[in-house]
């Protein structure tokens, strides 16, 4: 970033998932400002369709450019999954806008390890954009996606460290198979990552 320019940095999310990703950059970036948009409204972005969230992310972007924000941080995997697939939003959006999925492909795609696994909403895994994003890195992948749509709205409501979560963790991953590397494809996610890593006994590397 620009470390001459007072004007603040932008993230945004459909509700509180995206704080993860705004406290990960202040650590990274402390003398700069932030300002959060946090969409509670539409929340969950994971079950709108891409035309609604192509829009979200065009409203939002305008007012917190109109709010003098310098970049924009698309703190949410379902967003940037749209964000991602239609580049033509970006023209639209005049500043730097950084989403959270092109940086995890980067990482994951070149790290040791071979047996990838992706949880995410609907709007993220059915957009296919992880796994083909990371196939196109490194072919010899495998990938295995998991739609988890009730996390996000369980996290929402605060049901972390409970039966509630615990329960609904262990239905959805008992579904994969061997694991080297879980991609926590939501901005939500790592509230309960340690959850999620007491059910892998701590033998999975968990990426967020």
């Amino acid at each position: 970033m620009n470390s001459s320019s007072n004007r603040p940095v932008g993230v945004f999310d459909s509700g509180i998932g995206g704080l993860t990703v705004a406290q990960a950059i202040k650590k990274t970036l402390p003398n700069e400002q932030f300002l959060y948009f946090g969409d509670t409204a539409h929340l969950p972005y994971g079950e709108k369709s891409s035309n609604a969230i192509k829009q979200y992310i065009l409203d939002i972007g305008q007012f917190l450019i109109e709010k003098g924000c310098k970049a924009l941080v698309i703190a949410c995997n379902s967003a940037s999954s749209v964000f991602d697939t239609y580049p033509e939003l970006a023209e639209q959006l005049p500043i730097k806008v950084i989403d959270v999925i092109i940086p995890v492909v980067q990482e994951v795609a070149h790290s040791n390890g071979s047996e990838i696994g992706i949880i995410g909403t609907h709007q993220t895994i059915g957009s296919g954009v992880y796994e083909n994003k990371l196939l196109e890195e490194n072919p010899g992948l495998r990938v295995q996606s998991l739609a988890t749509p009730l996390l996000a709205p369980m996290i929402e409501e605060g049901f972390i460290n409970n039966k509630i979560s615990k329960a609904v963790i262990h239905d959805y991953l008992k579904q994969f198979d061997h694991l080297e590397s879980l991609i926590l494809g939501c901005t939500h996610y790592p509230l309960v990552k340690p959850e999620i890593n007491n059910y892998f006994e701590g033998k999975v590397n968990l990426l967020d």
